[in-house]
């Protein structure tokens, strides 16, 4: 059975908005799902790809940290190509190459991935102190990326799906996500069996998908009961969240972090 959306709880710092869940319920696993409020100037743009060197990149990651007592020399961030690659991390790796999920096994290392639209997956295993974070867009949602992360989890770090407790942040929801047929094929596809009446929505000759339900759908056939779903979208509180459909493509993000102390 899937928590409420009441656990997530929305959380103020160092002038940074976040939001937590209470589904992992220990204190010794951090985690985050920023906003796009930072300060005076809302600026949590943390992947502009045009400006790397972007001193406010590098000033809310700092700040970002700094409310969970995170060194940022500590932080691992894998380069997003919207593929279903994981890495699973020992050790602390400043770049990874093509990646959008990452598997952390050592207490101390920190993860950080950007979003702005796609779905934020948070997997986390009290009892093996393992930790995953996932970057599922339309792409990584129909290549089951979620699904494959725990199947990395328990194949190779002998975690069992009943002992990982998962949340899935904002992203742009099923009000807001038009798709064609050719991805509505492929995002089906993911699933085991046809899960289309609760996945997909018409309304005036047009699709809709509904991202989260279907990594949720992929976490519950993989083993997962315990799923934390936030009721943002991304589109309709783009004050609160950066969206890239309704901004123009733009190149700001929002981030998940984590870290196991």
């Amino acid at each position: 059975s899937s928590a409420a959306s009441d656990v997530y709880k929305r959380q103020e710092n160092n002038t940074i908005k976040y939001i937590t869940s209470d589904i992992f319920d220990d204190g010794n696993f951090i985690h985050a799902f920023s906003t796009r409020i930072s300060g005076n100037d809302k600026n949590f743009a943390l992947m502009d790809k045009s400006n790397p060197q972007d001193i406010h990149i590098k000033e809310n990651r700092q700040k970002f940290c700094s409310i969970f007592n995170i060194d940022p020399k500590s932080l691992v961030i894998p380069e997003q190509t919207h593929s279903s690659n994981i890495k699973i991390i020992k050790d602390n790796i400043p770049q990874l190459q093509n990646t959008d999920g990452i598997i952390i096994t050592t207490p101390g290392i920190t993860g950080m991935l950007f979003f702005a639209d796609c779905t934020p997956v948070i997997l986390y295993s009290k009892r093996h102190k393992t930790y995953a974070l996932i970057h599922a867009g339309w792409k990584g949602t129909a290549a089951s990326i979620s699904a494959k992360a725990v199947r990395i989890m328990k194949s190779e770090l002998n975690i069992n799906p009943s002992e990982i407790k998962a949340a899935i942040g904002a992203c742009i929801s099923k009000c807001c996500f038009e798709i064609n047929e050719d991805i509505k094929e492929k995002l089906n596809n993911s699933l085991n069996k046809d899960c289309s009446q609760t996945i997909f929505y018409e309304k005036n000759k047009k699709i809709f998908a509904d991202l989260k339900a279907i990594n949720k759908l992929q976490l519950e056939e993989e083993g997962i009961k315990d799923i934390d779903i936030m009721e943002y979208c991304s589109v309709c509180q783009n004050d609160l969240f950066f969206s890239y459909r309704k901004e123009n493509s733009t190149a700001k993000r929002h981030a998940i972090l984590a870290q196991m102390k």
